[in-house]
């Protein structure tokens, strides 16, 4: 027996849903990771506290789901005119 969720969207199976929620928890992670590193980094080096470009980590899971997205698009698109 298989789980299924969403009638409406295809019926994704649960490990579908785990592999996703693992897949952009980990996204995550890196980026708060990173978004860490770069600011010891960048306060090292201007000598206080602030917070810049190493920000842009912390949107690492909403760049990766959009680029994503983009990709998948795009092949399926060339797929299409075939």
């Amino acid at each position: 027996m298989q789980w299924t969720f969403g009638a409406g969207r295809g019926g994704e199976t649960m490990g579908k849903i785990v592999w996703t929620v693992l897949k952009y928890g980990s996204i995550s992670a890196c980026g708060v990771i990173l978004f860490r590193l770069t600011a010891l980094y960048a306060a090292a080096e201007r000598g206080y506290q602030a917070v810049g470009g190493e920000a842009v980590f912390l949107l690492l899971p909403v760049l990766y789901w959009v680029g994503e997205a983009i990709v998948r698009d795009l092949f399926q698109n060339l797929v299409d005119k075939q």
